[in-house]
This record gives structure tokens, sequence and C-alpha cells, in this order.
């Protein structure tokens, strides 16, 4: 099963009593030799493009810090190449570990 961003995010109260999520850390994503790259499509979007290369619309925001021209949209602009980190496990575990030793 997909690891959503917030599943090692901390719930907490607010001055009003309310749960909220603390912010999320999200880990750096350092290139390395398992990644590879694609040329984008007209209609490519990050939920779309992580379900088709992680089998899951749920590491988008893997594929957004990757790729940092990518802001405030899940929309991929056409002829641009995608860095696809090849190393989700890894991606995976250094968040979890972030989120833990706050």
């Amino acid at each position: 099963m997909a690891t959503s961003r917030y599943e090692y995010t901390d719930i907490i109260k607010s001055k009003m009593g309310e749960q909220i999520l603390k912010s999320t850390l999200l880990p750096n994503i350092p290139k390395t030799v398992d990644d590879f790259y694609v040329i984008s499509r007209p209609g490519d979007r990050l939920d779309l493009l992580s379900q088709e290369f992680y089998q899951t619309p749920a590491y988008w925001w893997v594929l957004a810090i990757a790729n940092s021209f990518v802001k405030g949209s899940l929309y991929v602009p056409p002829n641009k190449q995608i860095r696809i980190p090849g190393n989700i496990g890894d991606i995976i575990s250094k968040l979890e570990s972030s989120q833990k030793e706050r």
C-alpha cells in the first residue's frame, strides 16, 4: 500500500481544541543512479505519472520535490524532462525517519 505524505505527520490540538496536522517535513530527494528521465506529454500530471511509474497516484509529492520546476500544480508542462526517482523505498524511509525525529 502506498504511503501518504501525511502518514507520519503528528496531529496536534489548536487553541480552539480542534485537531490539526503539524507541518510535514518532506525529505530531500538527491539524484541517484536509479533515477530515470522521461519527456512530459500534453496532459501529463504528477498524480498520473506517479500512477504510471509507481502504480499509485499517492507519490505525486515525490515527483514534485524531484522536479522543482513544478510548483503549486499537478500539471506538468509538455516537453519537459521529468526525473523519476527510482529509489522510492529509500524516500519513504527518509520521510518516516524525519517525522519520527521531530
